[in-house]
């Protein structure tokens, strides 16, 4: 658009998602256990908003374009209305969930004897 007639881009929390599932499994023995698995969902969008005399200002919009070419699993998003500037915020979308074959991490909930097992 080019114009900041929407006002200005407002940072916000990140959000994170866990869903416990459990599952019975049989052993070779026969023995039945029950196991605990945890997805987890992280959405966030971390705002940056360099001023115009900051190195970053200008660096942004070749920033974006060579990290989104590359598909490093981070997006950059923008630009985004600031401070009256219609260039000036753009954002690391970090969009992460344990579901997606192609994950970069896989999270194993593992507890300790005589301890509380929390996440």
């Amino acid at each position: 658009l080019g114009t900041c007639d929407n006002g200005d881009v407002k940072p916000y929390l990140p959000l994170f998602e866990f869903d416990f599932e459990q599952s019975q499994s049989t052993d070779v023995n026969g023995t039945e256990t029950l196991q605990e698995n945890i997805q987890v969902k992280v959405n966030y969008k971390f705002l940056t908003m360099p001023n115009k005399s900051d190195f970053m200002y200008k660096l942004w919009p070749m920033v974006q374009r060579r990290f989104n070419k590359a598909n490093m699993g981070f997006h950059v998003s923008g630009p985004y209305c600031y401070g009256d500037d219609p260039g000036r915020g753009y954002t690391f979308d970090m969009n992460f969930d344990t579901r997606d074959p192609k994950a970069m991490l896989k999270l194993n909930h593992g507890c300790v004897e005589g301890l509380p097992c929390t996440p």
